[in-house]
């Protein structure tokens, strides 16, 4: 059975603090010195990992929990083939596009076009709908787990900077998003997308949070 990455990195930190805690006791009982608390905060999570939705929280668990794949979580795979991430950027970037981005985004209509709100985004939302320019992140960039359905960012991101996605789901024939390869989408066009980090993260962000 695989172990989780997370659950790994969680003994590891456990084992960690248990040894500092350890080693405080010593410290305190040979220099008569006052104990030394420590304290790790709730919403210290991680800003390289991100769920595409929060349906694959359970894809998550059967990816690393079971010898082989359900077949809903296997109906959920992402077609790494037709998948692209895109970062918030200035125009001084070479090959920026313009984008809207929205974390609860639906399904891409049958027509192949969302309407001109999703794109425009006149209605600005902190953590929910925004709009800006953006670049595309090169495949080194990040990694992709398309059964467990999160990607994990190699660079390091602002904290007041968002990231979205586009992607398929080849099984079902469900999009999210619109990519730069797709036919209904020129090279002028702004695109559509999930937005899966929002800028400024806060605690109203219920949806955000659920995906880090």
């Amino acid at each position: 059975m695989r172990i989780p990455k997370a659950v790994k990195v969680v003994n590891l930190f456990i084992i960690t603090i248990s040894f500092l805690l350890i080693s405080s006791c010593e410290d305190v009982t040979n220099s008569n010195q006052s104990p030394q608390t420590f304290s790790i905060p709730a919403w210290d999570y991680s800003d390289s990992h991100y769920f595409l939705d929060t349906i694959y929280k359970q894809s998550y668990l059967d990816y690393y929990n079971n010898v082989s794949l359900s077949s809903h979580t296997d109906s959920l795979k992402i077609d790494d083939q037709n998948f692209e991430v895109w970062v918030q950027t200035d125009v001084t970037t070479t090959g920026y596009r313009k984008a809207g981005l929205h974390v609860d985004l639906p399904i891409l209509p049958p027509g192949g076009q969302y309407s001109s709100e999703f794109r425009t985004v006149p209605d600005l939302q902190q953590g929910i709908r925004t709009f800006g320019i953006v670049r595309k992140l090169l495949t080194e960039e990040y990694r992709l787990n398309k059964y467990a359905g999160y990607i994990s960012l190699k660079i390091n991101v602002p904290e007041n900077y968002f990231v979205g996605v586009a992607y398929k789901r080849p099984m079902t024939g469900e999009q999210f998003g619109t990519s730069s390869i797709d036919t209904n989408t020129g090279t002028a066009d702004t695109l559509v997308l999930k937005m899966i980090k929002v800028q400024n993260l806060v605690p109203a962000n219920l949806i955000a949070w659920e995906l880090k």
